[in-house]
């Protein structure tokens, strides 16, 4: 699978899309978002390099912090939730199913709840192709 592609229904395509770096995650979401959040370009930045600050396995290598560590993502940039209001925001945003609970949360889920960004239009959006 190219860097650039992702294949299969869309739920398939959204695994394939948090399983990408932090770095990866950002560059999809902005490729298919430019338009509208171009300004937002080092603000994403800024995500992706505390995301690999607080993956202390993974650094950059990483995908997706654990429920704790999503936490302190939130504190860090003043978007400090509970667990359950941290859980409803993933439900609403489709990124996790009604009786889930988190285990790791991707980037991806976060700028789609910030951003308001339907996840099935993020996974079919054009990334320059």
């Amino acid at each position: 699978m190219a860097d650039n592609k992702l294949t299969g229904t869309d739920e398939e395509k959204l695994h394939q899309l948090c399983a990408k770096t932090y770095k990866a995650q950002a560059v999809w979401f902005l490729n298919g978002f430019w338009e509208k959040h171009q300004a937002e370009a080092e603000t994403l930045w800024a995500y992706v390099l505390k995301c690999n600050e607080l993956d202390i396995q993974e650094h950059e290598n990483g995908c997706a912090l654990d429920e704790m560590q999503a936490h302190v993502f939130l504190e860090r940039f003043n978007e400090t939730q509970t667990v359950r209001d941290m859980r409803i925001m993933l439900r609403e945003t489709g990124a996790l199913g009604e009786k889930e609970r988190p285990k790791a949360v991707p980037l991806i889920h976060h700028l789609l709840y910030k951003y308001k960004v339907d996840w099935h239009h993020l996974v079919n959006a054009s990334q320059g192709d």
